[in-house]
């Protein structure tokens, strides 16, 4: 129990706790309750179909923006490690925000797309954004002293 105590006590467990309840959950909830306001007026919505207009790649630029953010200013230290999950975050920033814009003008033309394609690899998109994120904020300053 002692160890429990003292993990939930280290200054880089709370970041990374507090960075997902208030970056990552928080900026989920839109879609979330998308999903419930289609569950009440929708017999069985699924998932995927709430997601397929690319709303999930802006939660992952968004999410990674502001994980590179932690890293402006935050030293040499780890400096290799902050270049590759730093890289990796501006990458993300970029495929997201380039995606999105062309699911939401297929969107707005009524152009046919492939939803699930969309749904299945924004969920893909999301994981390597909360990855690369969390490198993010284990080598940015006070995560990493």
């Amino acid at each position: 129990m002692k160890h429990v105590a003292h993990f939930f006590e280290n200054e880089v467990t709370i970041r990374i706790i507090k960075w997902i309840i208030f970056g990552v959950i928080l900026a989920l909830a839109p879609i979330g309750f998308d999903y419930l306001n289609q569950a009440t007026h929708v017999d069985a919505p699924r998932f995927t179909e709430v997601i397929s207009k690319g709303e999930l790649a802006l939660v992952c630029a968004g999410i990674a923006g502001a994980a590179i953010g932690e890293l402006i200013g935050s030293g040499k230290d780890l400096l290799a490690l902050k270049m590759i999950s730093g890289g990796g975050s501006v990458v993300i920033v970029l495929v997201a925000a380039a995606w999105y814009a062309q699911i939401a003008s297929d969107a707005r033309a009524g152009a046919p797309y492939n939803k699930d394609t969309v749904a299945s690899y924004s969920i893909w998109l999301l994981f390597f954004t909360i990855v690369s994120s969390i490198g993010c904020m284990l080598t940015s300053g006070e995560a990493s002293k």
